[in-house]
């Protein structure tokens, strides 16, 4: 994660808080303040424990009951040394930590940490157990199980790397039936998927989702139908695809590129969510989760997209721009 990649996730979760959202999963964690170092210790370990070395975001300052409360980055320097001194060995690492500006002039300060050394074990400072090995579920921290900590030992699957190419969102009209009127929405994306082992990987699409949604709107977009489609480059001459898109996943024994394509489309138990996109001048934030068969971990994918304000636009077809990531 970079550290505009990481600003973009910032924004996305500071909206998703002021809709009321949860927004705290395996990934990421809101404190409303720079909370005590032993107590914090054993909540990143824990956090570090379960992410089975995918990293991990912490947002100080924002907080899912209160939304924006504002941190000083300052208060880093003194915190973190203060907080390692509590693990027995190795600690995360902390990969980039960021001050973000909101529109309100407040602050909040994001971190994003390394989870590729575990266990990670913190001092209790009390007898007779001196150690433990904490561990994340849901949103507490408990003492590691026997399954867990076998969990640790066992080589998590790589995940391949993605990168995001190119993408395009657009919304239709999609016809009216009694009197209203209903919209369809795309997204596309292209990407180039570049696998670490030698071992193939399949992504059937019912182990994928995602998620639309209208940045600052409360607005409901129906869950997008995710499908894969092969990359169409006539003028490329490829003997053997390692990439190959079949109607119900894709398959990946190599490097190469894969459209990822999501549909989402009006019906009239799904609120008038598509019908928006027709007319907002907001961004467009997607979410997607794909879940490789055999994996523990998720691949999981950001992005932003701006509203096309070019004059050869089409009104009835509105377009949105992929933010550079």
């Amino acid at each position: 994660m970079n550290r505009l990649q990481l600003e973009a996730l910032v924004y996305s979760l500071v909206d998703q808080v002021r809709l009321r959202h949860p927004v705290e999963d395996s990934h990421i964690e809101l404190k409303r303040e720079w909370i005590e170092p032993l107590k914090a210790a054993r909540i990143l370990a824990g956090h570090a424990n379960a992410a089975r070395g995918e990293q991990i975001v912490w947002v100080i300052g924002l907080d899912e009951k209160d939304g924006v409360v504002g941190a000083q980055r300052e208060e880093l320097a003194n915190w973190l040394p203060q907080l390692t001194t509590h693990f027995d060995g190795t600690a995360p690492d902390l990969e980039l930590d960021l001050n973000v500006t909101l529109d309100t002039g407040e602050a909040v300060v994001a971190l994003v940490f390394d989870t590729r050394q575990p266990p990670y074990l913190v001092r209790t400072g009390k007898d007779p157990y001196t150690r433990e090995v904490p561990w994340r579920e849901g949103s507490r921290t408990r003492s590691a199980t026997r399954a867990n900590l076998l969990q640790l030992l066992v080589p998590v699957q790589t995940l391949p790397d993605v990168e995001i190419l190119s993408g395009k969102c657009f919304a239709r009209e999609d016809g009216q039936r009694d009197g209203q009127r209903f919209a369809a929405g795309e997204v596309h994306l292209s990407l180039y998927i570049t696998p670490r082992t030698q071992h193939r990987i399949v992504i059937p699409f019912h182990k994928c989702r995602g998620a639309l949604h209208i940045q600052g709107a409360s607005t409901f977009i129906p869950p997008p139908r995710l499908v894969f489609a092969n990359d169409a480059q006539p003028d490329r001459a490829v003997v053997r695809p390692a990439i190959v898109a079949t109607p119900s996943e894709v398959v990946i024994d190599g490097p190469g590129i894969v459209r990822l394509d999501a549909y989402v489309r009006e019906d009239s138990e799904s609120g008038e969510g598509v019908a928006v996109l027709m007319e907002t001048d907001s961004d467009i934030v997607g979410w997607f989760e794909l879940m490789p068969i055999g994996a523990d971990l998720s691949i999981m994918l950001k992005v932003r997209f701006k509203r096309d304000r070019s004059p050869n636009g089409n009104p009835r077809y509105p377009r949105w721009i992929l933010v550079d990531q």
